[in-house]
């Protein structure tokens, strides 16, 4: 599953990421909801918008923006991207509306608070 993404993606996953993925499967809470989403929707980025190789979205969230993983960095660092904001983003500007995840981990706590918070709901 793993080895199958990172082949037809072109790169190597963050370790972090790798573990997450063999140990407990994908899931929402777990950061990445599906993988075979995420590949699917990664490669037409690159081709439609231009995505970089370097770049994986782990999540499209509509008008609230798109979920990118860097996975040219070893920690798996997180970029969540206002929908607004995306546009100039990629064309290298500073843009007021992103999240940044410095770990793959930080990430993954940040959507096991909002399962959590929607499941005291």
């Amino acid at each position: 599953m793993v080895a199958e993404a990172e082949r037809r993606l072109g790169l190597s996953l963050p370790a972090p990421l790798k573990w997450l993925l063999c140990e407990h499967g994908y899931s929402a809470a777990c950061g990445i909801a599906n993988l075979g989403e995420t590949v699917r929707m990664t490669l037409a980025g690159r081709e439609s918008i231009g995505l970089s190789t370097r770049h994986v979205i782990l999540e499209a969230k509509g008008d609230a923006g798109v979920v990118l993983l860097d996975a040219g960095s070893a920690s798996g660092r997180v970029l969540w991207v206002g929908a607004h904001a995306t546009r100039g983003w990629m064309a290298g500007e500073r843009v007021e509306d992103l999240d940044e995840y410095p770990e793959f981990s930080s990430w993954v706590l940040r959507c096991l608070e909002d399962a959590k918070e929607l499941a005291d709901e």
